[in-house]
């Protein structure tokens, strides 16, 4: 039955030119929405410095309204502005911010407005004094906001330790839109394609190139498993601030021809088919979308145990939970995993099942849609 009164006014906040695992959030709630109940708007940044914006991109491809935004490094005043425009222009009834950038505007916008603002929070990196400083003033307005989303049990807690009201918190699930991921049985000529030997098992790893992804953990490992091991192609897939870095520690490695660092891939479906197994050497994660993404191409992942990862990896099950640096462990764990072609469809057809059952993207939506309308109650 088609809903009498008028759609709700929701604009969503996020500072990121990639399409990341937030940001496919964002695209594919907007994708799924009942639209007689809730019209969705986003705002994202607008970086004049970056050739290709592949989130603004993306957005246009899917007929999303939009609006670019000038986002600075602590507070934008002028993002502020343009914000308080948004809301006036399109009536806003709901503000939700996607990371700690966008918060900041956010809050202030909502406050200054009396518009509901929601948390949506995905982790913090805190690799430096800046960085943990912005996570705590972070804390502060996350605990200050109307509603807080977060993606794990874990990180309910570590709301609930700043602060915030545990009932306003409500764990979402990162979740996946099956249809998009659709498993393919001829992958000979995609390995053609990025010159990868259809006898090797590839074994790869998927996100920025920053501290607390362990890039390092995942590099040291290879170097162990090839004294033992020769049918195997390494991936390293992203960029970053420690591009250069990974780069010297392959060379010093003398893995130039064993791992391949391929830079940021925006569309990722082609080599997640030729793609074995997928490695999550994390120091800290929320809830990882390329673990959810690896197991909807039935992939097994070898991770490290951090964030809500336990949550959806089943130790021996659909993959291997590590504990956080334990090279040793993800050595053993991913060389049997290379040795037994059988249990790694065994374990990535569970891995699909487990996202059918647990991270279905339509059910989030519809719980997303049941909370907004209850805010506005």
């Amino acid at each position: 039955m088609k809903n009498s009164r008028k759609p709700l006014n929701v604009l969503y906040l996020r500072d990121t030119t990639h399409v990341c695992g937030p940001g496919k959030t964002i695209i594919n709630t907007c994708r799924t929405i009942n639209r007689d109940l809730i019209n969705l708007i986003v705002a994202s940044t607008n970086d004049k410095t970056t050739e290709q914006n592949d989130f603004i991109k993306k957005i246009k491809q899917n007929r999303i309204r939009h609006y670019a935004l000038t986002i600075g490094s602590i507070i934008n005043l002028k993002s502020v502005l343009e914000v308080l425009r948004i809301i006036r222009k399109e009536k806003i009834d709901i503000i939700q911010t996607h990371d700690s950038q966008t918060r900041r505007i956010g809050a202030i916008a909502a406050k200054l407005t009396h518009v509901v603002h929601v948390s949506s929070v995905h982790g913090w990196i805190q690799n430096t004094l800046k960085e943990k400083l912005a996570s705590k003033l972070d804390a502060f307005i996350i605990k200050r906001s109307d509603y807080v989303i977060v993606m794990s049990n874990i990180m309910k807690s570590q709301m609930e330790k700043i602060g915030a009201d545990k009932t306003r918190i409500e764990i979402i699930y990162n979740s996946i839109l099956l249809n998009d991921y659709i498993v393919e049985n001829n992958t000979e000529e995609i390995r053609k394609k990025y010159n990868l030997d259809k006898e090797k098992v590839v074994i790869a790893t998927i996100g920025r190139l920053s501290p607390e992804k362990g890039q390092e953990v995942f590099i040291e490992v290879a170097k162990r498993l090839l004294q033992t091991v020769r049918n195997v192609k390494f991936l390293i897939i992203g960029n970053g601030a420690l591009e250069n870095l990974i780069h010297t520690k392959i060379k010093e490695a003398a893995l130039e021809e064993k791992i391949l660092c391929m830079g940021y891939v925006a569309d990722l479906r082609e080599l997640y088919q030729v793609i074995d197994i997928l490695i999550i050497s994390s120091y800290t994660e929320g809830m990882p979308n390329v673990l959810l993404e690896a197991f909807a191409y039935k992939k097994p992942v070898v991770s490290s145990n951090v964030g809500g990862v336990s949550e959806i990896l089943a130790h021996a099950e659909n993959g291997y939970l590590v504990k956080v640096g334990d090279i040793a462990s993800f050595e053993k764990c991913i060389k049997n995993l290379i040795e037994n072609e059988s249990l790694r469809k065994e374990m990535g057809d569970k891995g699909r099942r487990t996202i059918e059952q647990k991270c279905d993207f339509s059910k989030r939506t519809r719980r997303i849609e049941e909370l907004y309308l209850e805010l506005m109650k």
